[in-house]
């Protein structure tokens, strides 16, 4: 009976060891999770890279685009200015970008 008794006291100190263990690793499992999750909205709110941005917009541009505009005599005039220039267009006109690089 003492041999059983043994075994069991063993079984149940294995069993208090692994449920350690299983704690650590569930905890160490939450700890990346959290990590992860402060990395992905910590990349969500950083501002975007400027010059990455501008590089796509460059590759993207297609020769000859708003010459008519930055030959143009309004944008002529605006350069003489220190003021702002705002560019707007009608809604329902497809989207058009106005990129100088």
């Amino acid at each position: 009976m003492r041999a059983v008794l043994d075994d069991t006291q063993g079984s149940s100190d294995s069993i208090r060891v692994a449920l350690v263990v299983i704690q650590q690793i569930s905890s160490e499992m939450n700890k990346s999770k959290r990590d992860q999750l402060k990395r992905d909205v910590q990349k969500w709110l950083s501002p975007p890279d400027a010059r990455k941005n501008h590089h796509i917009a460059c590759a993207t541009h297609h020769g000859g685009t708003a010459t008519w505009f930055i030959q143009g005599n309004a944008f002529a005039a605006w350069e003489l200015t220190s003021s702002r220039l705002w560019i707007h267009q009608k809604t329902g006109l497809r989207e058009e970008r106005l990129v100088i690089c």
